[in-house]
């Protein structure tokens, strides 16, 4: 009887082990999954953040088109102006 007991302590000591193990291992897992959780919102903010800067780019390089288009189309203006201009003169000139 002395050894059935005995027996069954010792699985009990070998179950009661194995569950701390367990707890230390399920604390791991929790901490990995809570680091990988953290390193994903890092990794999504930078990638924002690189986005928003590449937007900004793309608004500044937009912008200064935009107002090279002004001064071309200003300039096209003058000079279909002054066309015009020569236009009557060569016609004044046949005349």
């Amino acid at each position: 009887m002395v050894d059935v007991q005995s027996s069954i302590d010792e699985r009990s000591r070998e179950i009661n082990s194995k569950d701390e193990r367990i707890k230390q291992l399920e604390l791991v897992v929790l901490e990995k999954s809570n680091s990988l959780t953290s390193l994903h919102s890092e990794i999504q903010s930078l990638q924002v953040e690189n986005l928003k800067a590449e937007i900004s780019k793309q608004n500044t390089r937009k912008e200064a088109l935009e107002a090279r288009i002004n001064v071309a189309e200003k300039k096209i203006a003058e000079l279909n102006v002054k066309l015009e201009k020569l236009q009557k003169i060569n016609e004044e000139q046949k005349c």
